[in-house]
């Protein structure tokens, strides 16, 4: 009688097939057969989302500090401790886990629920796992919560976590605010590194237990990938650059730590992404991180232009843009990038009007008007590098080197009325600075122009509000605004050789 098994192979490919989130069907197969209990088990376990809401504990002093919670008593967290600690060879499959921070119920903000447990059931999770290749910490909320105010417990868990993980290539610690930089040196071998803001000072608790720092060699973080996460809560000056700056440079490292006291935990060195889509006060501060990389070796970089590139100008039947000689610098060193071959920079567009003049009679009129950093934006893309003289070559035409461009406005349009904005706005500059670079490169891409829109109403969305507290109607819809973009004499790219991409997005969802 012949064999009518499946042959194992062909089962392991189909079994491959079955979503990881089906979770289901996985279990399902893995109870089919004890050889195939091994298969699904690496499956069902090799990535972990775990989500939480903030909430006020005490510790052991009776301090308030904050913990996470998922709410229920038969919960993700208890289910994978339970199995975790049941077969402790399930802890090597885990190789993703992401924690999930959402935004917590409530006007109030944080949930208060005093005299919980010191030690939380993430931490005894966290404490199982040591095979990761990805941790991610992920918040959703509002709040910006700083990662010395959860229990210590929570942090120490990371902490160990981190320095446990040794081939973490995937870190992406955005979720936990003011993270202390001292951690990063247990992330040596980190390829792609996220966060959303760094501190110099170590955790209390951190200068008393230090079993995992290194003895005599101290150990730095060396990324290809680096990327700071723009937070939607209160801007905090040029403080969201200093915490990364003195990370790279060791100045001011308030370290608890005597050894590690001016010594760098971070380095560009082998940098090959850069984003930081966040704006400071000047262009000091993104000169500085510039600074520090290899400009021979960083291929694509993101960058924001600084507040203080703003310009205001009314939008009249006559009106002229802003002078260039009122621009502060733009030799950000970009000039030297020869590797650069994707370069995204974020700008502000913030429509006010009606804007009050005098017309020549001395008569009262009334004039749209805007504030924006186009004409900076403009410059800085005028400064990007030259394209390599062997593209020029004949033997050279099919060569790959190219240089993708990309400018996003966030289009503020709180304090306007109407969509004659979007028609009359000249966005020549900036059009002509894509242009002219796309055509010094002879680039197959063309360059995109990103308007993303946002309102009063974005505004409220964010905090959780309802439509009912937005206070008036939208005026606008992503198709109005393409419509009246149709009509805007500096879009006009019909008899052009080299085009423009433009996309509009709504802030709150929707392109």
């Amino acid at each position: 009688m012949a064999d009518r098994t499946i042959p194992y192979d062909i089962v392991r490919e189909i079994f491959s097939l079955i979503p990881p989130e089906d979770v289901t069907t996985i279990s399902s197969c893995s109870m089919t057969s004890k050889l195939y209990q091994s298969l699904m088990q690496k499956i069902l376990f090799n990535t972990v989302e775990l989500e939480y809401a903030a909430q006020h504990d005490f510790d052991v002093k009776s301090s308030s500090c904050l913990s996470l919670t998922d709410g229920q008593e038969n919960s993700r967290t208890s289910k994978l401790d339970d199995s975790l600690a049941s077969n402790p060879k399930l802890s090597k499959y885990v190789r993703n886990v992401t924690i999930r921070i959402k935004a917590p119920e409530g006007a109030r903000g944080i949930m208060e629920r005093p005299q919980a447990p010191l030690i939380s059931k993430l931490a005894h999770v966290l404490a199982r796992l040591s095979n990761l290749s990805s941790f991610q910490v992920i918040s959703t909320s509002n709040l910006d919560i700083p990662f010395q105010w959860y229990l210590p417990s929570i942090q120490e868990a990371i902490i160990e976590l981190l320095s446990r993980n040794t081939a973490l290539a995937d870190v992406n610690l955005c979720g936990l605010f003011d993270v202390p930089a001292s951690i990063l040196r247990y992330l040596p071998n980190t390829y792609s590194l996220t966060l959303s803001s760094l501190i110099s000072t170590d955790p209390v608790w951190h200068s008393v237990n230090r079993a995992h720092l290194p003895g005599t060699e101290i150990s730095i973080c060396r990324p290809k990938s680096f990327c700071v996460l723009a937070s939607d809560s209160v801007f905090r000056g040029d403080e969201e650059f200093d915490g990364i700056l003195n990370a790279l440079t060791g100045r001011q490292n308030g370290s608890t730590t005597p050894e590690l006291k001016h010594q760098s935990s971070l380095s560009f060195s082998e940098l090959e992404s850069l984003e930081v889509p966040r704006r400071g006060k000047n262009p000091n501060d993104i000169i500085s991180l510039l600074g520090l990389v290899n400009p021979k070796i960083l291929k694509h970089l993101q960058i924001a232009s600084p507040i203080a590139a703003s310009q205001y100008y009314e939008m009249s039947p006559n009106h002229q843009l802003p002078p260039l000689g009122n621009l502060i610098s733009t030799e950000l060193g970009l000039e030297n990038m020869e590797s650069l071959s994707t370069f995204t920079i974020h700008g502000s567009i913030q429509f006010r009007n009606p804007f009050t003049g005098r017309g020549p009679q001395g008569q009262a009129q009334f004039f749209n008007g805007a504030s924006t950093d186009m004409m900076w934006i403009s410059q800085v893309i005028n400064s990007l590098p030259h394209p390599p003289t062997a593209t020029h070559d004949a033997t050279a035409s099919n060569s790959i080197v190219d240089l993708s461009l990309r400018v996003v406005f966030e289009v503020d349009v709180m304090l306007a009325t109407g969509l004659f904005n979007f028609e009359v706005f000249d966005f020549t500059p900036v059009v002509q600075s894509l242009k002219v670079k796309q055509h010094q490169w002879r680039s197959r891409t063309a360059p995109h122009l990103d308007l993303i829109v946002c309102d009063r109403e974005c505004e409220f969305r964010c905090l959780g509000l309802t439509n009912s507290d937005f206070g008036r109607k939208r005026f606008w819809s992503v198709d109005t605004i393409y419509s009246a973009l149709n009509c805007n004499p500096s879009l006009q790219f019909a008899s052009d050789s080299e085009k423009v991409m433009l996309r509009v997005v709504d802030h709150c969802g929707g392109v």
